[in-house]
């Protein structure tokens, strides 16, 4: 489990970052470690975390729900964008998970919203089937931090659950960070 980003800028170059989670071992050695099983031994480490999954796909609603409230998430929902917009202004949330073709307000739209009128840091995360690079270029640009393609599978969504709310996940004295990269 971990994550590579790719910065490039024409005439400048490229910087590619590598985030792994490592187990320390007794003896001082690092070794990998999936996030999959980190979850099943720290059932409880996603507990409380307050998630809006934004959705028109009620089966699909239904299925991450399930997912998160399994993970001791709390999760409101919201099945078009008005609604979603509703929810944000009344309560906080440590993560959005939103469907990017919504109707009538796509969620291109409601990040635009988040972060002109709730916060820049508030992670959001696409939900779609769109994944072809030009398709996740723009729900980056419209302030999404992620995407999850369609169908969801329950490893990516876990995956993404503890890269962006890991600093409750990864608290234990057993893990340290280990970033290529710059810092």
């Amino acid at each position: 489990g971990g994550t590579i980003e790719v910065f490039s800028e024409e005439g400048l170059g490229s910087e590619f970052i590598v985030s792994l989670l490592l187990e320390k071992t007794g003896n001082g050695n690092v070794t990998a470690r999936g996030l999959q099983k980190h979850l099943n031994d720290n059932p409880g480490c996603l507990k409380g975390k307050r998630l809006l999954v934004v959705d028109d796909d009620l089966i699909t609603l239904k299925l991450v729900c399930e997912i998160l409230s399994g993970c001791g998430c709390i999760v409101d929902t919201a099945a078009e964008g008005q609604q979603a917009i509703l929810k944000l202004k009344k309560k906080t949330y440590d993560l959005v998970l939103m469907d990017v073709n919504l109707g009538a307000m796509s969620g291109l739209e409601i990040a635009k919203f988040i972060r002109e009128n709730v916060s820049d840091v508030l992670p959001v995360l696409a939900m779609t089937a769109g994944v072809f690079p030009e398709e996740v270029k723009v729900c980056l640009e419209s302030g999404m931090n992620d995407f999850l393609s369609k169908p969801v599978e329950i490893s990516s969504l876990k995956e993404l659950l503890v890269k962006y709310l890991g600093d409750i996940c990864l608290s234990g004295d057993n893990y340290e960070p280990f970033r290529i990269g710059k810092n």
